[in-house]
């Protein structure tokens, strides 16, 4: 591999620039200026919630966009302030003795940089991997709990009253209840009618830019009202102009103050991203996600975007799916994206001296239910009744006792479920192709009557479950590469003996890919008694019944091979 070769690996963009069809242009303009349109109000809300000015979200979205433009492998992902990431610093920054607000808004630009530091690093050990140590169960009860809390959090800005910054959703009810007579009813009905809207519009006509209106239209009315002289209280100054080339304070006392809430935000801003890009590849067969880079890749973007001003950021699932949706084919879209938000900060700040705040908490408010998924839990505890209690474990622990404790007792247990998994008795893990050869027995033969048959089959032993599912993709994928004669796959399940929800979403999407690109794919060694071993109806749906058979032998007997 040449210098240009390593050199194109480590920065995508200058693979993928040289290539760039004009054509696309159209496409990456439009969808970048709606996601700039988008992140306007996001990145202002979002700085609420970290418990910073509104300016420092919209710093947060400039340079980190362009940069992972840059060195990301997704073509789609949108990277900038999300909401848990803000909840998070909030949280950490809020258990630190700090003095005033100056030094609050320099502890969480050094928290990016220290972020990003932390994933460079954990990049260059290729720690890619720690993302199947979280299974989706602890991951979606850990959001879950973040989504309510940080609906909580801004229920000060809904009420208008003072409520203290913390995670603790017992501490907030305590505030709530110990100012409840000093509520503002204005600024409640305001936030509520504009929750209503919101949520109309998003039923009704989801492609609107509902959230941007809502920010224009509720900073005229404030003006022409005067409603920050009736105690709703607006967003007042917002500094006009770039962010100023700084280089963060950093010092041994600061790295030890943030080196916990420093990890936490690492490993999970990565794997927040990394599955965002995850989904949006299986949209489109142009590229392919290298979950390395893109560790690297959001690292580079929180270390650079520090030095303008940037608090931590990682890949946003709302803008993300608009960028999508609006037909990005690349990086240029983020590119034009950030200019729109350059552009905001440059010329219009100075308009939204009148913007309430109830309205920013409103937008965020309708953005993180839909973080909350009420049918998974449901799911697991019709089929995964111990990955149902495991949700649960990790949800509670997050609301009760915090958000850092919360993630890392989420470590501890996927830790301990990958080790007793691998020290279970029984068949050993693992993946082994075999090649048919007539409708009584499976051996190996030559690769000339492979491409004959054109059937796989691939044997899975074992138990197929968070911890080992990612090889089976990419194991799936590279014979899909090395032969692509095959037109059928067939899952010969006979001594996999146990599989849960990430396993069984897991070959959910394979059978979608696979399908297509018009390849069958068939379950043989189907038995629904096996202890410890449950089909998902939409995993059932997904194969159709016409592809399950009990026996490897009815298979082969129906291919006539």
């Amino acid at each position: 591999m040449n210098k240009y070769n390593v050199l194109k690996k480590i920065i995508p963009i200058l693979k993928w620039l040289p290539n760039y069809r004009i054509k696309n242009l159209y496409y990456d303009f439009f969808a970048g200026i709606n996601v700039g349109v988008l992140l306007i109000p996001q990145g202002m809300a979002y700085a609420l919630i970290a418990g910073l000015p509104p300016i420092y979200g919209l710093y947060a979205a400039l340079i980190p966009q362009i940069v992972y433009a840059i060195f990301g492998t997704s073509r789609q992902l949108s990277v900038g302030p999300v909401a848990i990431d803000s909840l998070i610093v909030a949280s950490g920054l809020g258990i630190i003795s700090i003095l005033s607000p100056e030094q609050y808004i320099l502890m969480a630009i050094s928290l990016a940089f220290i972020v990003g530091s932390f994933q460079i690093l954990m990049a260059l050990f290729r720690f890619s991997f720690i993302a199947v140590l979280l299974c989706k169960p602890l991951i979606n009860g850990f959001i879950s709990a973040l989504a309510i809390i940080i609906g909580f959090s801004q229920l000060k800005y809904l009420l208008g009253i003072h409520i203290s910054q913390t995670s603790l959703i017992k501490n907030i009810l305590i505030d709530i209840f110990n100012n409840i007579n000093q509520i503002n009813i204005l600024t409640l009905l305001l936030g509520l009618s504009s929750i209503l809207i919101i949520i109309f519009f998003k039923k009704f006509r989801p492609k609107f830019p509902i959230y941007f209106t809502v920010l224009i239209l509720g900073t005229f009315v404030s003006y022409i009202f005067n409603l920050n002289k009736l105690g709703i209280e607006v967003i007042e100054n917002i500094p006009k102009g770039l962010p100023e080339f700084k280089i963060p304070v950093l010092n041994y006392d600061v790295f030890f103050d943030l080196f916990n809430v420093g990890i936490t935000l690492a490993v999970l801003g990565y794997i927040h991203a990394i599955s965002i890009a995850k989904k949006l590849e299986e949209k489109h067969n142009y590229y392919k996600i290298d979950a390395n880079q893109e560790l690297f890749a959001i690292g580079m973007s929180n270390i650079i975007g520090s030095l303008f001003q940037s608090y931590p950021v990682t890949g946003g699932l709302s803008r993300s799916a608009v960028n999508d949706e609006s037909g990005a084919v690349s990086g240029i879209s983020a590119i034009i994206s950030s200019f729109v938000v350059a552009l905001i900060i440059i010329f219009f700040t100075s308009y939204l001296f009148y913007l309430p705040k109830a309205i920013l908490s409103s937008i965020i408010i309708v953005a993180v239910i839909n973080l909350i998924d009420y049918k998974f839990p449901q799911k697991l505890f019709s089929n995964f009744k111990d990955e149902f209690f495991l949700l649960l474990i990790t949800f509670f622990t997050t609301i009760f006792f915090g958000i850092v404790e919360g993630i890392i007792l989420g470590f501890f247990i996927s830790l301990l479920i990958i080790i007793s998994k691998f020290n279970k008795p029984g068949p050993s893990i693992n993946y082994k192709i075999k090649y048919l050869l007539n409708s009584k027995s499976i051996i190996s033969i030559s690769e000339k009557k492979i491409k004959k048959s054109n059937v796989l089959i691939l044997e899975l032993k074992g138990q197929l479950f968070f911890g080992n599912f990612n090889y089976l993709e990419s194991f799936i994928n590279k014979q899909k590469i090395e032969n692509s004669f095959f037109k059928t796959l067939i899952l010969d399940i006979e001594n996999l003996y146990h599989i849960d929800s990430s396993g069984s979403e897991l070959l959910c999407q394979i059978i979608k890919k696979l399908n297509n690109k018009k390849v069958r794919v068939i379950i043989s060694g189907f038995n629904k008694s096996k202890k410890g071993f449950k089909f998902e109806k939409n995993l059932i749906r997904n194969i159709k019944k016409e592809n399950i058979f009990f026996s490897i032998d009815k298979v082969l007997d129906q291919l006539n091979v």
